[in-house]
């Protein structure tokens, strides 16, 4: 599949706004959304050692979406389950430098076991998600009983989301 890795073991952020800002240039680059599957603040780690505030973890781990954490029920399994889910290994996992000043990259995994790519990541709801001021002016074409095809075309035309399902308007409302 694809192999690209702008983010390197060692590289460090000042702070978190940093670091989930260099996540979300390697989602767009890779085309991959990335979640926060686990995370541990300063607060909650009880280390001794002063750390900034501005880093607000302590450790953090993002994971590419398809991949999640494997749930083991404890049901009799008599009914049939279906997911999404396709436990991708693909993973950024950060933890708070020992100088205490920088979230340091410790662990970095971007071999997929799906395919990715532009015109699927442009189908994600993430990135299918529309403005505070679009959703509005959306809404209000909607109460007018406007052609729910026309008001689809013109949010591709005013701000290229995908907006693929007709639903998807009434649904963000």
């Amino acid at each position: 599949m694809t192999e690209i890795s702008m983010l390197k073991i060692g590289d460090r952020f000042s702070s978190f706004a940093d670091a989930k800002k260099a996540i979300e240039e390697l989602g767009e680059n890779t085309y991959t959304t990335f979640w926060k599957r686990d995370a541990r603040t300063i607060a909650s780690s009880k280390i001794v050692r002063p750390i900034e505030s501005s880093l607000i973890y302590y450790q953090l781990l993002y994971a590419c979406n398809p991949g999640g954490k494997k749930f083991k029920g404890s049901g009799k399994k008599i009914r049939q389950s279906w997911t999404f889910k396709e436990y991708c290994p693909v993973h950024v996992r950060f933890k708070a430098s020992s100088d205490g000043k920088a979230l340091e990259v410790t662990s970095v995994q971007m071999k997929h076991n799906h395919v990715t790519s532009k015109v699927l990541h442009a189908h994600n709801p993430s990135q299918r998600k529309l403005s505070s001021n679009m959703k509005k002016s959306v809404k209000d074409y909607l109460n007018m009983k406007a052609n729910r095809k026309m008001i689809q075309q013109k949010v591709q035309e005013s701000t290229g989301a995908n907006v693929a399902v007709l639903r998807d308007e009434d649904n963000n409302f």
